[in-house]
């Protein structure tokens, strides 16, 4: 059960609050989001520009720090920094970062690395793949693909973990993907009734076709329903 965007139906979206309650929860993963500013500072943020959080129609790479928390103070939001994480997070459940940035560097990864924060680095192309592969085990590259036929291209660069959203099962069966490459397979809720939030009806689903983790925005959901799951399992 990985927290989409922390535990963000309980808190704001990729806040330390969301992150660090996602994992006091429970969760297996707690995923956020990483851009850069203007100014060259990493923040955890999802979108790339500030309409939905803000009504601002201006991109993240356009604004500094202090301009970012401005506008977003003002509609009620605040940001977290990549510094605010590596100083704060004291959990022990990895962080699945989702890197949103135009490519990775070595020396941010050696920055992740040598703090006491375990992460998922979550990635979108396969040269980030290749890349993080140099520093870390394939069990801890995720690949959001942005395509389902992306899947050879993302195993072949070195990803252990492979994101496909709900909707492309009905494209693409998850058991032929799972034999197909040496990866866990990962699913995305992305249901037409309950969006990213998830349900029980698309948890019972996923763990019929042998999922291995389902990103879902609302995780105390997933974690009640895998409680269930277990106590039903003993009691048979």
């Amino acid at each position: 059960m990985i927290a989409h965007r922390g535990a963000s139906l309980l808190a704001k979206e990729n806040s330390m609050e969301a992150l660090i309650k996602a994992a006091q929860m429970g969760s297996d993963a707690v995923e956020c989001d990483l851009r850069v500013t203007k100014d060259l500072q990493y923040i955890l943020f999802h979108d790339g520009d500030l309409k939905r959080l803000a009504g601002l129609d201006r991109k993240v790479s356009d604004l500094t720090l202090e301009e970012m928390r401005h506008v977003l103070s003002m509609a009620g939001h605040t940001v977290a920094t990549l510094a605010d994480l590596l100083s704060t997070y004291g959990e022990r459940v990895p962080i699945l970062l989702h890197s949103k940035l135009e490519r990775l560097t070595d020396t941010l990864l050696e920055l992740l690395l040598s703090s006491p924060v375990k992460f998922i680095l979550g990635v979108t192309n396969v040269r980030d793949v290749a890349l993080c592969r140099r520093y870390l085990p394939k069990e801890q590259i995720l690949a959001f693909m942005p395509k389902k036929e992306d899947a050879a291209s993302f195993v072949e660069a070195g990803a252990g973990i492979l994101r496909l959203w709900e909707n492309w099962l009905s494209e693409i069966g998850m058991q032929d993907v799972k034999k197909a490459f040496d990866a866990e397979v990962w699913i995305m809720s992305n249901h037409p009734v309950h969006g990213m939030n998830g349900s029980r009806a698309s948890l019972d689903f996923l763990a019929a076709q042998g999922a291995d983790g389902v990103l879902l925005n609302d995780i105390a959901l997933g974690l009640a329903w895998r409680k269930e799951r277990t106590t039903c399992s003993r009691n048979d």
